[in-house]
C-alpha cells in the first residue's frame, strides 16, 4: 500500500487514539499539575505582596512557559517510544496503511497530545484568578496578558517599518519554534533508543554555533536583513527535518541497530 486513502487514514488515526489514549489523558493531567505547581510556587514567593497578584501571575507565566516548551521537546522526542520494543515496532509496521497514513497519524495524535496539554495551563490560569477572586484580591489573567503581548494595539511604533519589523520578529519566534519540533521529530524516528537525550545534544551544540554566528556574523548585519534570514531558514528547517522524519520512518525494520532506526 503505496498511495495514501483517506478512510485508511482514519481507521489508522482512530486506531493511533485508542491505543494511546492514556498517554494522551497522563500528558495533559500531568501539565495541568504542572501549571498549576508553578502559581502555587510563584504564590509562596516572597516578593509577592497581596491584594495585588500581577507580579504572581507574571512570574508564573515565564515559568510556564519554560514548563511548555520542554513538555513539547520531550513529547516530540518519545513520540515513537512504544516502537522501541521489538512487540511494538512489528504491531505498528504489520497495520494494513501505507508508511505515510501511519507517520501523519501519529503526527496528529502528536499534535493533538501538545495543544490538549497547553490548553492545560487555561484551566490553571483560570483556578488561579477564581482563588484570589473568593479570597477577595484582585484578579489578573495570564491568559489575558499573552493575549495583549502578542497584540500591537497597546504599543506605539515611530513608523510602520519598526511595525513591520515587530510583526516579523513574532513570525520568526514561531517559525523557528516549529523547526525546533520538526528536528525533535526527526530525532524521535531517527534514532531507536534515548531520542530525546541525544537530540537535546545534538541540539545543544548547533546552539553554540548559532552564538558564535551571531557573536562573529550576524553581528554586522542590519535587523531586517537577519530577521529575513531567520525567516528562510526557519522554513527550510521545518521542511528538511519533517522530509528527513518521514524517509527515516520508512526505512524502519524490525531488526535494528542499537541505536539507530534505519
Amino acid at each position: 500500500m503505496k498511495h495514501f486513502n483517506l478512510k485508511r487514514f482514519g481507521r489508522v488515526l482512530s486506531y493511533t487514539f485508542q491505543t494511546l489514549r492514556r498517554n494522551l489523558l497522563s500528558g495533559m493531567v500531568g501539565m495541568l499539575l504542572c501549571y498549576v505547581f508553578m502559581f502555587v510556587v510563584s504564590n509562596m514567593n516572597r516578593h509577592a505582596s497581596l491584594p495585588e497578584t500581577q507580579y504572581i501571575v507574571d512570574q508564573a507565566l515565564g515559568m510556564s512557559v519554560m514548563a511548555t516548551l520542554i513538555f513539547i521537546a520531550v513529547a516530540t522526542g518519545t513520540l515513537f517510544r512504544p516502537e522501541e520494543s521489538r512487540q511494538g515496532r512489528t504491531a505498528l509496521m504489520m497495520l494494513p496503511a501505507s508508511n505515510l497514513e501511519k507517520f501523519l497519524a501519529r503526527w496528529v495524535w502528536l499534535w493533538a497530545l501538545i495543544l490538549g496539554g497547553c490548553l492545560m495551563f487555561v484551566v490553571a490560569d483560570g483556578l488561579h484568578a477564581a482563588y484570589h477572586w473568593l479570597q477577595g484580591n484582585d484578579v489578573h489573567s495570564a491568559v489575558r496578558n499573552i493575549s495583549i503581548g502578542l497584540s500591537p494595539d497597546g504599543l506605539r511604533f515611530a513608523d510602520a517599518h519598526a511595525e513591520a519589523m515587530w510583526r516579523m520578529h513574532n513570525v520568526d519566534i514561531w517559525l523557528m519554534f516549529i523547526a525546533l519540533h520538526a528536528f525533535y521529530l526527526f530525532g524521535s524516528t531517527l534514532l531507536r533508543r534515548f531520542a530525546f537525550l541525544w537530540t537535546s545534544g545534538a541540539l545543544a551544540l548547533m546552539g553554540f554555533v548559532w552564538v558564535w554566528l551571531i557573536e562573529n556574523v550576524f553581528n554586522s548585519w542590519d535587523e531586517e536583513r537577519f530577521l529575513w534570514f531567520i525567516f528562510v531558514l526557519a522554513i527550510v528547517g521545518i521542511m528538511l527535518f519533517t522530509w528527513l522524519a518521514y524517509r527515516s520512518f520508512c526505512r524502519w525494520q524490525l531488526i535494528t541497530r542499537k541505536y539507530l532506526s534505519v
